[in-house]
């Protein structure tokens, strides 16, 4: 009886009460103990343990994750002209790339080709534009090592060997090397700012010379960067929302039944969301469009593939910004050097002179190097 008694009692401490249970077979009050802390909203207390309020599916459903990263090269096609006048919308029938072919190639091999290099560009020897001396013609210009024991040995001997062909190599290379300078900023124009500012006056007029074209120029190039980093910030965040709305079934008001059942279940946690990054590791796995259309049942197999397009772009469009942001450093430290030439009318000595020029030539240089990459 006792066993039974006890067992009983069991059973009424964990059962789970309702109200009008309690109304109904009141606790006997030998059993009675003191109430226990509410609960916050959250969370509520189950046989003396802490458990979530609820449990969502969210936990089970199945993330978006690449099958694989064997995916080496991805080959980027460009819409046809007459799909690019059409709507795109996220679930629509319109392409989700809208890139002409132009300028999908330009993003794929030289970033900067839309400012228009060839106004701002030119391209010249290097052996007549370089300010560093012309290369050895052979490697005893470099190092003589003939008289040194070791070099007498026969690995020795083949290795300068060798070392003699790279070296007549690259100096007859070198000749037929031609090299980006920026239009009114070449090695003598350089040369010839520094020599006038050399000859005025501090604080005396830029106006009408070589100099204030070139300062012109400068400021032409940064606005040109200026505008083309704005356009791909506001292109990007665009194409990231499209791309993430093809995703995930964004609801769109052509949206089928089919797809706005789907979009409640990720609402209610029964189907898992992709954010950018889950999207964008698509780009490594082969197999990235099976893996879409089993996250995504409405995505099929021409819309994945127009989503891996539009990462790509995205990604590419990215990169040009980081291009971007150098080339601007570059063009701002030109145009501060250039500003500050009139300094060296205050007595400079040859050697501030020969310093400053080969500084504002390697400067530019490498602005016409960043621009043309």
């Amino acid at each position: 009886r006792r066993l039974v008694k006890h067992a009983a009692l069991a059973v009424l401490d964990s059962r789970v009460c309702f109200p009008e249970d309690d109304a109904l077979h009141p606790a006997p009050a030998r059993r009675q103990q003191s109430p226990e802390p509410e609960s916050t909203p959250s969370q509520h207390r189950m046989r003396g343990r802490l458990f979530p309020q609820r449990v969502t599916a969210r936990w089970l459903a199945r993330p978006l994750r690449p099958s694989d990263s064997s995916c080496s090269e991805r080959e980027l096609q460009a819409p046809m002209a007459d799909s690019l006048s059409s709507p795109s919308g996220q679930n629509g029938s319109g392409p989700l790339l809208r890139v002409a072919a132009g300028e999908l190639e330009a993003l794929a091999t030289q970033p900067l080709l839309q400012l228009g290099l060839d106004s701002l560009v030119v391209h010249v020897m290097r052996c007549e534009a370089s300010c560093l001396p012309d290369p050895a013609r052979e490697l005893s210009d470099v190092l003589d090592v003939e008289n040194h024991p070791y070099a007498r040995t026969h690995v020795a001997d083949e290795l300068l060997q060798r070392l003699d062909v790279d070296v007549r190599g690259y100096a007859a290379a070198w000749e037929h090397v031609r090299t980006p300078q920026l239009r009114t900023l070449q090695q003598e124009e350089v040369s010839e700012c520094v020599q006038r500012a050399l000859l005025g006056r501090p604080g005396s007029s830029l106006s009408g010379s070589k100099l204030e074209k070139a300062l012109q120029r400068l400021s032409e190039i940064e606005s040109k960067l200026l505008r083309l980093r704005a356009h791909d910030a506001a292109q990007t965040e665009q194409d990231i929302r499209k791309a993430l709305s093809a995703a995930n079934c964004e609801v769109v008001p052509s949206s089928t039944r089919a797809e706005l059942g789907f979009a409640l279940r990720q609402l209610a946690g029964e189907e898992a969301r992709a954010d950018f990054a889950d999207v964008a590791v698509q780009l490594l796995s082969s197999s990235a469009v099976a893996d879409l259309g089993q996250f995504n049942p409405h995505l099929n197999a021409r819309r994945g593939s127009e989503l891996l397009q539009l990462m790509a772009v995205v990604l590419l469009r990215t990169s040009r910004r980081a291009f971007l942001a150098s080339a601007i450093t570059a063009a701002r430290d030109l145009r501060m050097g250039l500003l500050e030439l009139h300094k060296l009318g205050d007595s400079p000595t040859k050697a501030q002179a020969d310093r400053t020029r080969l500084d504002l030539q390697n400067k530019a240089a490498q602005l016409a190097e960043m621009l043309c990459t």
